[in-house]
């Protein structure tokens, strides 16, 4: 089930509205002629149902408020007062739309004194030192052991998605192409767009590979615990809960003492930030993760000073005495199989050939070496070679026991706690 359902909520708000006996039939009708050419994403009209509602209800016949400055003032300074900056600027912008749409398309005298603020008194509390850097997103990867939650990490990091956007994606909405990641939102907030990316193809490719069912219509990120597989039946996989994701990052974080706000909503801001730094054109910048240019440039990706400094320094060519310059990402493609690896990467391990001409001659030569080894002291070498295989095989079996175990007890436990809940 979706994070946010946009659609159903922007009806359960539409009936809602129309419903309230506080609001004048005059109003609803004048708001139903609105709604006519009001064709925007569910996830706006569900923020225009939910904020219009306290102007039809303060104003009998809304026309009024194109007139009367006075009352209009006084009601925008009620409503100042009763939320947040950021809160009442969306009230701001609803309600100036539909006012200009009654007033035949021009803005309204009685808005003349209704201004919206700085963007930086609307801005969430985070701080420049709350973003993210690349290196410690890659940290925080490899801390976390697992192929999925790296790629669940490194690809929020990199392209930003809202919470529902990121959680809702199935396998067939990516696609790579010349070493770069299509990810194709469908229903978000401000409609479906395409989100290019590159920092985080390893690591986005190596979970594709790995997927457990590859099934276009199943979800991207797994519930690896919900696996079923029945005789004569698909695999069946559940989606990854939201809340799970958090709660896992969160616990992987303390393991390595990161103290930087990690839910998804900051790591869309560090997204924008690393955009901001890579000196990304802002058009494709604020389109990839669904914004206008200003709101992008002006509310999201806190850039300190440093940072600033940086960027200049970045865009005319000029050597940095900073010592954390702008970052650069670079990948291998591996030659046989195409798959997209990191910088570091000397093999590929998808098929195992290296990435570079240095790696391939060591490979050759301590290969020759070991042909040039007599009889005896390669069949020791296999020996061992094959005990120590051994060895691995006898770990991996251990594990997967104690995983089992481990989920036989979480099923009791849960059916302990259904019983509970019946007695």
């Amino acid at each position: 089930m979706p994070i946010v359902d946009y659609a159903a909520r922007a009806r359960r708000y539409e009936a809602r509205l129309f419903e309230d006996e506080e609001i004048s039939k005059h109003n609803k009708t004048a708001l139903r002629r609105f709604l006519v050419s009001y064709d925007v994403s569910a996830g706006r009209r569900s923020i225009f149902f939910d904020k219009i509602r306290v102007l039809l209800a303060h104003f009998p016949k809304v026309e009024t408020a194109l007139t009367d400055r006075d009352e209009v003032n006084l009601f925008f300074a009620n409503l100042r007062g009763r939320y947040s900056a950021a809160t009442y600027a969306t009230y701001i912008n609803v309600i100036r739309r539909f006012l200009t749409w009654l007033n035949d398309g021009e803005k309204p005298a009685s808005l003349r004194d209704v201004k919206v603020g700085r963007n930086a008194s609307r801005n969430k509390k985070l701080r420049a030192e709350d973003m993210m850097t690349w290196e410690e997103g890659v940290q925080l990867a490899e801390a976390s052991g697992d192929i999925q939650m790296a790629a669940i990490i490194l690809t929020q990091l990199d392209c930003g998605f809202r919470p529902s956007e990121f959680h809702e994606l199935n396998y067939s909405c990516v696609k790579i192409e010349n070493a770069l990641a299509i990810i194709d939102v469908r229903d978000g907030k401000t409609g479906a767009r395409s989100v290019v990316a590159h920092r985080c193809v390893p690591a986005l490719m190596k979970w594709l590979d790995a997927h457990p069912s590859k099934r276009p219509e199943d979800p991207l990120w797994v519930a690896l615990g919900s696996m079923r597989k029945l005789p004569g039946q698909p695999m069946r996989v559940q989606r990854y809960g939201y809340k799970g994701m958090v709660s896992r990052i969160g616990r992987i974080a303390r393991k390595i003492s990161l103290t930087k706000p990690l839910a998804f909503y900051p790591l869309r801001h560090s997204s924008c930030r690393l955009d901001k730094m890579a000196n990304l054109p802002t058009d494709l910048a604020a389109e990839r993760h669904g914004h206008t240019v200003k709101h992008f440039v002006g509310t999201y990706g806190r850039l300190s000073v440093d940072d600033v400094v940086r960027r200049f320094n970045s865009h005319y060519g000029r050597e940095s005495e900073s010592p954390s310059p702008v970052e650069t990402i670079e990948h291998h493609t591996c030659s046989g199989c195409k798959m997209v690896l990191s910088k570091s990467a000397s093999w590929c391990h998808k098929c195992g050939l290296p990435t570079s001409s240095l790696d391939a001659m060591e490979r050759f030569h301590a290969q020759r070496q070991l042909n040039e080894t007599s009889p005896d002291a390669r069949s020791d070498e296999i020996t061992l070679l094959k005990a120590e295989l051994q060895s691995v095989r006898e770990r991996e079996q251990s594990l997967r026991n104690n995983q089992e175990e481990l989920l036989k007890e979480m099923l009791e436990i849960r059916r302990d706690l259904t019983a509970g809940r019946n007695e």
